[in-house]
């Protein structure tokens, strides 16, 4: 009997389609493959759909119009290393065409193999989100930062620069001021700190930060979600308060997700760094997290480091995600109201993937209901979500 997480049997059963293709099926694959098939009427659809001669050309152009990375590069890579011992380029464009769309229907959990009606998704639709900031000087003054623009500007005897979607400044030790820099929806930033420590902030983030750091430490203050590359200075450590938690450093990178609506995470990519929540301590180690829910006591655990970072990458990264879970990233993304009807399984955990941020939402929907789970309707910026 064959036997497999959910997510992974995705990969193998891909696998097994495409060395069906190539008439290079074990015995124990041939039974594996023959088993899933006989599991349920979809899987057999499936199977005739992805393996039927004259769909492969267009199954081929439509995977080439679809912007995503899915987890099945592995089985991309297998088919480029055998690419040669492949008797004739028919039997190669086959073999592509139906790799290509099993990396897109059966990545996802897909309950029948049913093409997305696309009306209500074509007719509106919603750019991504941009480079886009608000500086906030300690008087109140307000400054838009569009990544559009490249600029220069003076405020309080400083000189700020903006250069695709960084800010720095200079001659801050002339007049420390404590300024806040607020990402909205549909925006994120970047950010270069006086002592020469990068700071990248998510949609809907903001940090609080000096000009110039002075004193026997550097703090600042957080919302949201960033994520810090700290300067190395033994003599400074690096403090970032978030609510009633501290993480305290002296040269590391690390990501902190502190959305009201979801669990606190602070996650270490390289370094050491100490967490202080409810007056315990918690000592982080490269690819542990930090977790806080419903306000308990933190716990530390193994973290997925590619998927938290992801959004630093351009990207987003599901990893066996909920419907809910997803529609969180795109709302603040793409800035969107995201409404769920009567009937849809907002915690079901099905989608696995990566997909590039800055394309139209429409291409992430139409996505998401390839796996058969929920529809979309885009009206302006409400999106609903129905059964499908």
């Amino acid at each position: 009997m064959m036997k497999f997480d959910h997510i992974d049997r995705e990969d193998y059963i891909s696998e097994l389609i495409l060395r069906y293709l190539n008439n290079d099926l074990s015995p124990d694959q041939t039974r594996d493959l023959d088993e899933w098939r006989n599991q349920h009427q979809t899987h057999e659809q499936t199977f005739n759909q992805l393996t039927r001669p004259e769909n492969l050309q267009d199954l081929l152009s439509r995977r080439q119009e679809v912007p995503v990375s899915f987890h099945l590069r592995n089985v991309f890579a297998k088919i480029e290393k055998n690419k040669r011992k492949l008797s004739s380029s028919r039997k190669w464009l086959y073999f592509a065409a139906a790799a290509a769309i099993i990396s897109v229907l059966l990545l996802v959990r897909m309950p029948r193999p049913k093409a997305p009606d696309l009306t209500n998704l074509t007719q509106e639709d919603v750019a991504p989100g941009s480079r886009k900031a608000q500086l906030v000087m300690d008087n109140g003054e307000k400054v838009d930062l569009d990544a559009k623009r490249d600029s220069a500007f003076a405020l309080k005897q400083m000189q700020f620069q903006l250069q695709q979607g960084t800010l720095t400044f200079n001659n801050a030790q002339n007049s420390p001021s404590n300024v806040l820099l607020i990402t909205p929806k549909g925006g994120d930033y970047h950010v270069i700190l006086d002592d020469g420590t990068n700071v990248w902030l998510n949609s809907s983030s903001s940090i609080r930060f000096p000009t110039h750091f002075t004193g026997s430490n550097r703090q600042v203050s957080v919302t949201g979600e960033v994520y810090f590359e700290v300067a190395k200075n033994v003599d400074k450590p690096f403090i970032v308060h978030e609510g009633g938690r501290q993480i305290v450093v002296l040269g590391t990178s690390f990501n902190i997700r502190a959305y009201p609506e979801e669990i606190w995470q602070t996650t270490l990519v390289e370094g050491l760094v100490k967490v202080v929540a409810n007056d315990e301590n918690y000592l982080l180690r490269p690819g542990k997290a930090a977790i806080i829910a419903n306000g308990d006591n933190a716990s530390v655990v193994t973290a997925d480091v590619p998927a938290v970072t992801a959004w630093k990458k351009g990207l987003f990264l599901f990893d066996n995600s909920s419907l809910k879970e997803v529609a969180q990233e795109l709302s603040r993304w793409y800035d969107v109201e995201i409404r769920f009807t009567d009937g849809v399984g907002e915690s079901t955990k099905f989608f696995k993937g990566e997909v590039e941020r800055n394309v139209p939402i429409s291409q992430v929907l139409e996505l998401i209901e390839m796996t058969g789970i929920a529809k979309f309707t885009i009206k302006g910026r409400v999106i609903t979500v129905s059964p499908y």
